[in-house]
């Protein structure tokens, strides 16, 4: 026996060499070993799509032993802790935690190593879906009742959980409803028994899950009727010939009854006629004009008979006496009577016999000067062609 110990003792000698000369290369390269601890959450595993855990897993501290460079480099997120849920059957259970772990050093300890758990089976649940609204619409619009897609919302999770889900909360601002079909794609609100919305957190922590994000709002508004009186104008583009004048433009009838949307017929004030040409035309006239309607108002009329009153252009040439403003004044108006030329409809400029000529010679300094006279006490539709001046001397 001792001859087997002996025996090769030379080569045994240098192998042990060997191994300390490893251990003591790698202890001084790695550097020497220590424990580390980290604070995992803990996943699941293999959990079937039709089964929840209803209890919240808590997170474990993972012990790890190793060389302290190795340590150094691992992180939390190097590290899974998980529970295994293969071939376990619904109720409550302890399981064991399960870690994956970098395999270059070694697993000391799982704190806890067991975690409860409670598997539920999934069930579904239809609730109604309640449409509520906030804001004002737009003026005239009224609301159709609303339609959502789906009809109605199905929502999973565990039977305990389901049963605190009451209905399904969808606020559509009436601002952003505008006249015809709309539709919106909304958001929504799980309300408990209580009438309070259930917070997104919560519904999480409850396993409950909803089968869609968004419920889609349908709704029809139209716009309410409105009667009203408004005035007529008569609208006429073109021009008459240069010895032609209009004297006078009515028509018949003044105003009319419209109706349609109240958000259309509430910002009407008055109803326009058609433009009406008046190139090339000499004398008094009288025609049919057609009204310009929108097309979504009705009216009691859709055309006025519009009366133009055209005459020839006249002249006419007034001798008029200068008078002088203020009086306190020492002047010398060099001529006194002037000759003005008029000009105006025929039938006016006929009855025309007189007008007032004044000149204003305050402010005005020593000297010869001539002033502007003004023309005043014309009747409507005469002008005078040329403004007259006179020759004033301020003494």
């Amino acid at each position: 026996m001792f001859r087997d110990i002996t025996s090769n003792l030379g080569l045994k000698i240098t192998a042990l060499l060997i191994a300390v000369a490893i251990w003591l290369y790698v202890s001084q390269s790695q550097g020497p070993e220590v424990t580390k601890s980290f604070i995992v959450p803990v996943q699941t595993r293999n959990l079937p799509e039709n089964i929840a855990n209803t209890t919240t897993l808590p997170n474990v501290t993972v012990t790890l032993r190793g060389s302290k460079i190795l340590l150094e480099k691992i992180r939390e997120e190097n590290i899974n802790a998980y529970v295994d849920f293969l071939d376990k059957k619904q109720g409550k259970d302890q399981v064991f935690v399960k870690v994956d772990f970098p395999q270059t050093v070694r697993l000391v300890d799982i704190d806890p190593n067991v975690v409860s758990v409670d598997l539920q089976k999934l069930q579904e649940k239809e609730l109604p879906i309640v449409v509520t609204y906030y804001g004002q619409a737009p003026a005239g619009i009224t609301l159709g009742e609303a339609q959502t897609d789906p009809k109605r919302l199905i929502i999973y999770g565990p039977s305990q959980g389901l049963s605190n889900i009451k209905e399904v909360h969808v606020k559509v601002n009436r601002a952003l409803v505008k006249e015809g079909s709309n539709r919106f794609s909304m958001s929504y609100d799980l309300v408990d028994n209580n009438g309070k919305p259930v917070k997104k957190s919560t519904l999480e922590e409850m396993k409950i899950r909803p089968k869609f994000d968004t419920i889609s709002v349908e709704i029809k508004s139209s716009s309410k009727q409105d009667i009203k009186t408004v005035g007529v104008i008569a609208n006429t583009t073109g021009t008459l010939p240069t010895d032609r004048v209009i004297t006078e433009i009515d028509w018949a009838p003044k105003s009319i009854t419209i109706s349609g949307p109240y958000a259309t017929i509430s910002k009407i004030e008055s109803i326009y006629t058609e433009p009406y040409n008046l190139n090339g035309i000499l004398s008094t006239t009288s025609v049919m004009v057609p009204l310009s309607i929108p097309p979504d108002v009705s009216a009691d009329a859709s055309e006025v008979r519009v009366t133009i009153k055209i005459e020839p252009l006249s002249r006419k040439k007034l001798n008029l006496y200068v008078d002088v403003k203020p009086t306190d004044k020492q002047y010398e108006v060099i001529d006194r009577i002037i000759e003005v030329t008029f000009q105006g409809p025929s039938s006016i400029i006929a009855t025309l016999t007189t007008a007032s000529a004044t000149i204003d010679v305050s402010g005005l300094p020593q000297g010869e000067q001539n002033v502007k006279v003004q023309i005043s006490g014309l009747p409507d539709g005469i002008t005078v062609l040329q403004t007259p001046t006179v020759k004033v001397k301020i003494i």
